[in-house]
């Protein structure tokens, strides 16, 4: 099974938070309580709450439809996502992630289990969805193989990496150098103090490596883009463009 997660190149607030299980448990709870908190407090309304949890545009896209065979439907509430499944049952979760850090925290309303992960591992990602989908395994008998699947695909992607370094080397200085500098959208590409290429984005420097047929790729960053062809290739106004698999061709601003 090919597993596809939607990336977005922003440092926050993808995962900025700074919390504890104690922490993350209490504001669970005081979800699933209606805004009181552990203990006894009222922080909310429980009609604000109410608001925060309705679900409103469809959001399946988010998830392939592989890592959801039983949901009927996946929609974006305030801050939140609210997943139906075929048997009626309803899981509000939020997930985010930067690279070496992923979080997931869900709950059901109508068991009142909730649940939290916070992981700093290369397949954070991976690994929550597989705590997700076997929490719905084991309690409620749904998505049902999804974890053995989601176990399967670790080694399976480190064989695809090992693969990866195998077909490719450090670019040459030289042929990058006409390419170097800031792009649209924030991009930059540059050399580091050791000759090697790096694609900038934010607080992100990803390592580039070349493909003997002139290509590049990305050789490490987040699961969504690690492998992810990148092309150079100068427009017919002669601006250098650079193209990376799955996002939008960026023009060449400046050196730099």
């Amino acid at each position: 099974m090919g597993l596809r997660v939607k990336l977005t190149l922003l440092a926050a607030p993808a995962d900025s938070g700074l919390t504890s299980g104690t922490d993350m448990a209490r504001f669970l709870i005081t979800q699933m309580n209606g805004g009181v908190a552990p203990d006894g407090a009222r922080v909310v309304s429980a009609a604000n709450l109410v608001a925060t949890h309705r679900p409103g545009v469809a959001a399946g896209e988010l998830l392939p439809s592989d890592l959801r065979p039983d949901t009927d439907s996946l929609r974006y509430a305030l801050g939140w996502l609210v997943e139906e499944f075929r048997d009626g049952r309803r899981l509000v979760w939020h997930a985010g992630g930067i690279d070496g850090f992923d979080a997931l925290m869900g709950f059901f309303p109508a068991e009142r289990v909730g649940f939290s992960v916070l992981s700093n591992t290369d397949n954070g990602t991976l690994f929550y969805l597989w705590v997700r989908a076997s929490l719905l395994s084991r309690l409620f008998g749904l998505n049902r193989g999804l974890p053995a699947i989601l176990a399967d695909s670790a080694p399976l992607l480190g064989a695809r990496t090992a693969e990866l370094a195998a077909q490719t080397q450090p670019a040459n200085p030289l042929a990058v150098a006409s390419y170097l500098g800031l792009y649209e959208d924030g991009f930059r590409v540059r050399l580091d103090e050791g000759g090697g290429l790096r694609l900038d984005h934010g607080i992100r420097s990803l390592p580039l490596l070349a493909f003997a047929d002139g290509g590049y790729v990305v050789a490490s960053g987040p699961g969504a883009i690690v492998g992810q062809p990148v092309a150079f290739a100068v427009g017919a106004d002669g601006v250098p463009v650079m193209t990376i698999a799955g996002f939008k061709p960026v023009r060449w601003l400046t050196g730099g």
